[in-house]
């Protein structure tokens, strides 16, 4: 559903890295890169429940309205700061909440949506706490085509390869590393079940580095914070 998003004047998608709950900044790059009748992939937390809930509606209406003034409309893929039950909730013309395993097609390209990780220093973290890990389940991927995967945890096999920086915050967490762990192998098994599907790009934003490594003719992307970069598909 596009709502007020005037599709016949699209000029670009964005994807943009890891917000880290500084949405007011992505309005301020938009108006800096003069960016119009696009779209926009957030490639994880936007921030959505770490504000209270009257400031963050009126946060979300101010940034819907601005979206709609420059025909834009941004994808909030869930970060590991998110409020996964809010996503349900809310509803915005110019602003799309996609679901895990969500495909939307954007301009003809289709994008396959894995949002969540584990938040490293949840245990203080504001409405965070322990959710066992879902096993990979492969009959609940999407049957029809996608081309690229949004996620913002990434697969197992590319950088960080190891997760040493977890061991401070094993220390009052002992489910972190095993946590984190399991979801790195749980999209690696999403992966080996699409990969003869052609998929030509992979983007994550979770680990804050500038990062492209191809398998299997698959480019894996990793984006900055903040960072936002023109989809060019080669």
């Amino acid at each position: 559903m596009l709502g007020f998003f005037d599709k016949r004047k699209v000029e670009d998608i964005y994807m943009v890295g890891d917000l880290d709950c500084q949405s007011y900044k992505l309005l301020m790059k938009i108006d800096l890169r003069q960016i119009i009748n696009s779209h926009l992939i957030i490639l994880g937390n936007f921030g959505i429940g770490t504000l209270d809930k009257s400031i963050e509606k009126k946060n979300l209406a101010l940034i819907n309205r601005k979206l709609k003034e420059n025909n834009n409309k941004i994808y909030l893929l869930r970060g590991n700061l998110d409020n996964e039950k809010l996503f349900e909730k809310y509803i915005y013309s110019n602003i799309e909440f996609p679901k895990d395993y969500d495909v939307i097609s954007i301009e003809g390209i289709r994008f396959m949506f894995v949002g969540g990780s584990e938040n490293y220093d949840r245990v203080h973290y504001f409405n965070h706490s322990r959710v066992k890990p879902t096993a990979f389940r492969e009959f609940d991927m999407p049957k029809e085509r996608f081309d690229i995967v949004i996620s913002h945890e990434n697969v197992d096999f590319i950088e960080p390869y190891n997760l040493y920086n977890l061991k401070s915050f094993s220390k009052t967490d002992k489910w972190i590393y095993n946590d984190v762990k399991k979801k790195r192998e749980k999209l690696s098994k999403i992966y080996e079940s699409i990969k003869k599907k052609n998929i030509k790009y992979w983007f994550s934003g979770k680990y804050g580095k500038n990062v492209t490594e191809t398998k299997n003719n698959t480019k894996f992307v990793q984006l900055k914070k903040m960072e936002i970069v023109k989809l060019d598909i080669d």
